[in-house]
Parts: C-alpha cells; structure tokens; sequence
C-alpha cells in the first residue's frame, strides 16, 4: 500500500471506531467505547456514577414493545453538557449506564435525576470515587450500592 492508500484505510478505520463507539439508542458510548475513552481520559475521571432506569419493562410494556419510544425518552433526559460530565455510556444491560464526571458528583446527580423526572423517568444511581484509575472497581461498587437500595425498597422497583 502507498502512502494515500493508507491514510484512506485509516481514515475509514478511524470512522468505523467512532460508530461503534457510539451507542444510538441512549446517545453516549456503548460499553467497549466507554472502556476505551477511560483510558484516554483517566486523568479527568474523578468519581462513576452508576445508573439503573427504574421500570423500564413496564415502559416498554405500556409503549406496547416500541423500544425507541422508551429509548428516546432516554436518549433525551440523558442529553446533559455540563462541565463536570467527561463521558457516559451503558455498562450492562440496556438500561445500566455509567457517567464519568471530574468534580463532586452531587450536584450532577440532581441534575440528572431532573432531566430524568422531566422525561416521566426515574433511576436508582451511586457515585463511587475512581481510584487508581480502576474504572471496573469503582463500577462494581456502584452497582453493590444500587443493588443494595433496590433491594431495600418494600416495592423492589426494577
């Protein structure tokens, strides 16, 4: 291959990367891409916090099994730009997300579960402090801690 041959794979491998990076259904980074920007942006990424949607099932149900409905209701409450949010992705299942934030991650967490409510949207989160750049751990962590209030709950809202 010469020279303009390989820029142009490059550049076709470059925009292969970016969408499937990219989850469309909720409009963050689908979990490989949400991996693979941590570790471009470590030294940003001060606390997780991890998300579970309340009642998805049901919301699906009720939208009689139309997902984009109920995702873009998502889609639309997960639309923030604010300072303190890096990045954000799904984790797990469809309806587990992560955010990175660099400060405090209260005040975030108000505005989130805002823009949720705003949207007929709740979810059950914890922000769990990264450290040594172990994203998994902090991860972990925040899920313990939502199954753990999920649990709780006499009505065990999923």
């Amino acid at each position: 291959m010469n020279k303009k041959q390989l820029l142009e794979r490059l550049a076709k491998l470059e925009a292969e990367n970016t969408t499937l990076k990219h989850d469309h259904a909720f409009g963050g980074l689908t979990r490989p891409g949400l991996e693979v920007e941590f570790e471009r942006r470590k030294s940003e990424a001060k606390y997780s916090i991890f998300i579970d949607l309340d009642g998805i099932h049901a919301l699906n149900e009720a939208n009689h099994g139309n997902y984009d409905v109920v995702d873009g209701m998502i889609r639309k409450a997960l639309t923030l730009r604010y300072d303190d949010l890096v990045f954000f992705g799904r984790w797990k299942s469809g309806d587990e997300v992560v955010f990175i934030v660099n400060a405090n991650p209260d005040g975030f967490i108000a505005r989130l579960l805002e823009n949720l409510k705003a949207q007929g949207l709740s979810a059950t989160c914890a922000a769990v402090k990264i450290e040594n750049g172990d994203l998994t751990s902090a991860v972990q962590a925040g899920i313990k801690q939502v199954s753990a209030i999920k649990a709780s709950r006499p009505n065990k809202t999923r």
